[in-house]
């Protein structure tokens, strides 16, 4: 888990992004789509640590995939 360097819990798009094991790309296109909860600062989006937690909770769950 990636631990935010500020006292507030903000995390980059880019710390985000390590978080969930995605690609920056992907976490700054869920952001611009309201997928994710997130503020623009400046140019550069933050992410409340809680709140993409709380998100992530109600996101729907996809099972693996089947090797067949």
């Amino acid at each position: 888990m990636v631990v935010p360097t500020n006292s507030t819990n903000l995390l980059t798009a880019s710390e985000a992004a390590r978080m969930l094991r995605v690609s920056e790309r992907i976490v700054r296109r869920m952001l611009a789509r309201s997928e994710l909860p997130g503020v623009v600062i400046g140019r550069q989006w933050r992410l409340d640590l809680d709140a993409l937690g709380a998100r992530l909770g109600r996101m729907r769950r996809v099972p693996p995939r089947r090797n067949t």
